[in-house]
């Protein structure tokens, strides 16, 4: 049964007489759980010609932040802040203070909400709008969020939706947030924790000893992630042609829609993965070897180094190679440069031994 959501009126009146004020504006106090923290990146392996290739970048980023991630040199990683908030009202997955709407649903405000109302006395949000939409965002933003939120009080989360593959990482990690919908919160902590500093790698190194005490290294030199058809599509033409060039060299494959959890980990347990940019290669964010390599495979219309703020955190080479641009929005690899990226990962892989 559903009733009138007065919530959403409200905020809408308050944001007409006042505008929109965003959760750190709307917070009764604050204060640094991880501070700000300097550390010098290294470049990433590459091939310079590769730059001309591109044409565009993913909508989320810009170009000048690619070139800042690649280049490498000196980068400040933001803080982990805890922002609290009294009184919060939860309507349809969204959060409402005033002329404040902190949006995890990603949907617009309904006129109907759900009638199952709770009130929660303290909790901490250990999910994000990115990661509901994502989920790679999902692998490594929210889930070592998860681990700061406990820390200062109930883990509170919102998926309208689950896969099976976010049920096994759950269950592996011992991930359980209190899912909500529509209540009021007495007081709500909201973490900003997009920076890659010391608080952020400890949860990573966490989790990631939680999956080498389970599953032992792989005999493999590498593995290849496939894209699959699940997500935006980045037809990776030839890739028929890269597999069996990996396959040769000793890589094995892994097809996200077809193998489970417990088969993606074991099989990344290797130094090195290949794989078009995406969510999917966020699995070896947590199974890789310590001090391996990621090596992504980028279409030049959407340009994108996400992975190499995660892999610079966790101590792990980054490279890529970019597509030649193909019929229907697809890109091809040129082999012979995918290979000279491998040889120099393997070549840091082993200096790093």
């Amino acid at each position: 049964m559903k009733k009138i959501n007065t919530v959403s009126f409200d905020y809408k009146a308050r944001v007409l007489l006042g505008g929109r004020k965003n959760y750190k504006e709307c917070s009764d106090s604050s204060w640094v759980v991880s501070p700000q923290e300097k550390a010098i990146s290294p470049r990433a392996l590459f091939n310079l010609e590769d730059l001309d290739k591109i044409t565009k970048v993913q909508d989320e980023t810009s170009i000048d932040r690619e070139r800042i991630r690649i280049l490498g040199g000196e980068r400040t990683h933001a803080p982990t802040i805890a922002y609290q908030l009294k009184d919060v009202r939860a309507s349809n997955g969204n959060l409402y203070k005033g002329n404040m709407k902190y949006c995890l649903s990603g949907s617009r405000d309904k006129l109907l909400t759900d009638s199952i109302f709770e009130e929660i006395p303290s909790g901490c949000l250990s999910c994000s709008a990115m990661g509901a939409k994502y989920f790679g965002h999902w692998m490594r933003d929210d889930i070592p969020k998860y681990l700061a939120s406990k820390e200062i009080s109930l883990p509170l989360g919102y998926m309208s939706q689950i896969t099976e593959h976010q049920k096994d990482y759950s269950s592996l990690f011992g991930i359980n947030p209190k899912n909500y919908s529509s209540g009021r919160i007495r007081e709500l902590t909201i973490l900003e924790d997009y920076g890659q500093n010391s608080s952020k790698k400890d949860r990573y190194d966490l989790l990631r000893s939680k999956i080498q005490c389970k599953y032992p290294r792989s005999s493999k030199s590498g593995v290849m992630i496939l894209r699959g058809s699940s997500g935006q599509q980045r037809g990776l033409i030839n890739e028929v042609e890269v597999i069996d060039f990996l396959k040769r060299n000793n890589f094995d494959i892994v097809d996200p829609e077809c193998n489970s959890v417990d088969d993606i980990i074991s099989k990344c347990r290797v130094d090195i993965l290949i794989g078009v940019e995406g969510s999917q290669l966020s699995h070896f964010n947590y199974s890789g070897n310590d001090h391996g390599a990621i090596i992504t495979l980028q279409p030049p219309n959407r340009f994108n180094n996400v992975y190499k703020d995660y892999a610079d955190c966790i101590e792990m080479t980054y490279g890529f190679v970019v597509g030649d641009a193909g019929d229907c929005g697809g890109f091809s690899i040129d082999i012979s440069k995918l290979e000279k990226i491998i040889g120099l990962a393997v070549n840091k892989i082993n200096s790093n031994s």
